[in-house]
């Protein structure tokens, strides 16, 4: 019995180093990597509390310490940007359509997901432009897409 046993050490001593699959395929690396992925995935899907008292854009800019010269220039420039980020789309649009019409399916297919990531980006400087133009933090979609700021702040 004890032959066995030293045998299977002395192998096990000899041979595991040379023949390490785990560490051939990085299993370390790749469980150090899903622990992290699912770790930050999980802070995508909580819900954060809502404010007691949202800010208002007045304080915002009292806090951030902007005078009125600053928030001119920031929403031309937000402007400016989503204008070229919107032609920029077209762009790349107009190319994914010419792609499909090609029948370069996969290359046509990344080229529509990249125009609507720069379109994403036009929304959302437009949107930043948007809220500072009517001086109100918290806009809906319907006031944006009407180009109209409700009053919701209730003087009573």
């Amino acid at each position: 019995m004890g032959f066995f046993r030293t045998t299977g050490r002395a192998v096990k001593w000899a041979v595991k180093p040379a023949v390490d699959a785990p560490s051939w395929f990085g299993a370390r690396q790749i469980r150090l990597l899903t622990t992290r992925f699912f770790g930050e995935s999980k802070g995508l899907f909580r819900i954060q509390p809502k404010p007691a008292h949202p800010e208002t854009f007045e304080e915002a800019v009292a806090r951030l310490q902007l005078t009125d010269d600053e928030l001119v220039k920031r929403r031309s420039q937000y402007l400016q940007l989503a204008v070229f980020c919107g032609f920029l789309g077209l762009l790349v649009l107009g190319y994914s359509v010419y792609l499909f019409l090609l029948l370069d399916i996969a290359p046509a297919i990344l080229s529509f997901l990249l125009a609507l990531l720069v379109f994403i980006y036009a929304f959302r400087f437009h949107f930043w432009f948007f809220q500072i133009k009517h001086r109100k933090l918290g806009c809906t979609l319907r006031e944006w897409w009407q180009s109209k700021v409700e009053d919701t702040s209730s003087e009573s």
